[in-house]
C-alpha cells in the first residue's frame, strides 16, 4: 500500500494525463445467462454511469488473455482510469471509432486503474 500522501499526488497526476487524451465510455458489463436449451448465451447488463478514461495503444502484442467466453485474445490496449473506477471483466465499450472488450483488471489500484483490452470485430 502506498502512503497517503504519495498516493494522493499519484491519483492527481493520472487523472492529468487521463484528461491530456480523454475518452469518456460507458462500460457495458456482460454476464452469463442459461439459454433454456442447457447452454448459456452472454447477455448485457445496464450500462454504468460514463466515466473518464484514457484508451493506450501498446506497440508490442506480447500479451494475450482468456476473454469472457474462453477464447484466447491479444491484448491491444489499456484503459487507464482513476483508482476507483468500477471495471471489470468482460465490460464492453466504445471509443475512437472501435470496440473494446476488457479482457483483464490489474488488482493494484491504490493510484490509477488498468484495464487491459482486446477489439472486438
Amino acid at each position: 500500500m502506498i502512503p497517503n500522501p504519495e498516493a494522493t499526488v499519484l491519483r492527481q497526476s493520472t487523472v492529468a494525463f487521463i484528461q491530456a487524451d480523454l475518452s469518456r465510455v460507458t462500460l457495458v458489463p456482460r454476464v452469463k445467462v442459461g439459454n433454456g436449451s442447457g447452454g448459456f448465451v452472454y447477455d448485457d447488463l445496464v450500462p454504468r454511469a460514463p466515466a473518464d478514461g484514457r484508451v493506450i495503444p501498446l506497440t508490442a502484442k506480447a500479451t494475450e488473455r482468456l476473454n469472457l467466453e474462453g477464447h484466447t485474445v491479444p491484448v491491444e490496449f489499456i484503459l487507464l482510469m482513476a483508482h476507483d473506477a468500477q471495471v471489470e471483466k468482460g465490460d464492453r465499450f466504445y471509443a475512437r471509432g472501435r470496440s473494446f472488450e476488457v479482457v483483464h483488471v490489474q488488482e493494484k489500484r491504490d493510484y490509477q486503474t488498468k484495464a487491459e483490452l482486446s477489439t472486438i470485430g
